[in-house]
């Protein structure tokens, strides 16, 4: 039942970002759109398919934390150089691979992490919550410096075609002009990012206290 609702959960999410304005403001109009959707692709979506996984399947799926790591770090960073951004934007072959890069590298982030099969779990405290607390240095740097660049690096964002005729509110009534954009958009990805991992960091705590205290109970 658990793997089901996660399968079809994460189906549900891959289709409403791709069928929904997001995808069109994400290639056309907003920046911050784009690190919406990355978010959703490279963190929600991948945790729901580690925990949907079959448990014969989880068993036989180990990765070591230290490979996990480094794929889910470049996948987190790497489609923010301008031109494989870029490339993605022009390129529907490059954009697919992209959207796959981002989904194995969540999933192998949280393989470690939270695998239907326990016994392949990384110890939970200290080295899962060091293994949380690296990528979310990492996301931090990324989002702070994306904030900070001078707007025009990403795709075509300072003068969009404007296939809905709406870019003249969005500058002007909501005043999303290219920086405000850019500096939402680093931020999101900050903010968004350090949410996830800080909130799996309590998660590995709350885990070890439980296994303390599982072990105490048996031991009397």
């Amino acid at each position: 039942m658990r793997m089901a609702i996660c399968l079809a959960v994460s189906a549900l999410l891959i289709a409403g970002i791709y069928a929904s304005p997001l995808e069109l403001f994400s290639k056309v109009y907003l920046l911050s759109a784009f690190a919406a959707k990355h978010l959703l692709l490279n963190l929600i979506v991948p945790l729901l398919l580690v925990l949907g996984l079959p448990l014969p399947v989880a068993r036989r799926v180990r990765i070591p934390a230290p490979i996990a790591w480094v794929a889910a770090a470049l996948s987190l960073v790497v489609w923010y150089v301008p031109s494989l951004y870029n490339a993605a934007l022009r390129d529907p072959r490059v954009e697919a691979a992209q959207a796959f890069s981002w989904l194995i590298g969540g999933v192998l982030l949280y393989l470690p992490l939270y695998t239907p099969a326990a016994a392949n779990r990384m110890k939970p405290v200290p080295p899962a919550a060091v293994y949380l607390f690296a990528m979310a240095a990492v996301a931090s740097v990324l989002g702070l410096r994306l904030a900070t660049l001078s707007p025009g690096l990403y795709g075509g964002y300072l003068a969009p075609k404007d296939p809905l005729h709406i870019l003249d509110e969005l500058q002007n009534f909501w005043h999303f002009d290219p920086q405000t954009d850019q500096q939402t958009a680093g931020f999101l990805l900050w903010l968004g990012s350090c949410s996830v991992y800080l909130s799996s960091v309590m998660i590995m705590f709350y885990r070890m206290f439980t296994e303390t205290e599982k072990r105490e109970t048996e031991k009397r």
